[in-house]
């Protein structure tokens, strides 16, 4: 299973530090449709921090991308 750093407070920030192993997890996983809540179980984070993620990547706009029919 591939992880995260957990969330480490600096100045009394949380920061999250994503490696380059999860964000791709993250991608595959997003690919094959699951949910956010799912991701988030399998990466060991909360859910916020991967539709926060989702958005950063612009994971979110693919599906969006071709117009709507008129």
């Amino acid at each position: 299973m591939v992880s995260v750093n957990r969330p480490q407070p600096i100045n009394g920030e949380r920061i999250m530090i994503w490696t380059d192993e999860a964000v791709e997890e993250l991608k595959r996983m997003w690919d094959r449709g699951m949910t956010t809540g799912q991701i988030a179980k399998a990466l060991n984070v909360t859910k916020n921090s991967i539709i926060g993620k989702v958005h950063r990547l612009c994971l979110t706009c693919l599906l969006y991308t071709s117009p709507s029919p008129r």
